[in-house]
């Protein structure tokens, strides 16, 4: 069974810190395979980028941001790019 229940998650968005190994990696792989926009965030933008090359194969919205979750702006800008680029706030 899937994140959502078997519910579609078409129309939503998540931001996943951590996403780009690991726990929040496989998160983001399944929030869009159930059809969520998703934006990642991690401190590697190696790391991102194999990722989001993942995740474009399954959902065309992926946004990836290189973040450090300890500095306060950055969690901001985590929340105000992706919505700036998509025009929808992140749930």
């Amino acid at each position: 069974m899937g994140v959502s229940d078997g519910r579609s998650l078409a129309g939503t968005t998540a931001l996943i810190t951590g996403g780009s190994r690991g726990i929040g990696r496989e998160i983001a792989i399944q929030l869009a395979r159930e059809g969520a926009a998703v934006a990642i965030s991690a401190r590697s933008v190696g790391e991102l980028d194999h990722t989001l090359a993942e995740l474009r194969q399954i959902h065309e919205r992926v946004f990836v941001i290189c973040a450090n979750v300890t500095d306060r702006a950055a969690v901001a800008g985590m929340v105000l790019k992706p919505r700036r680029s998509w025009g929808r706030s992140i749930s």
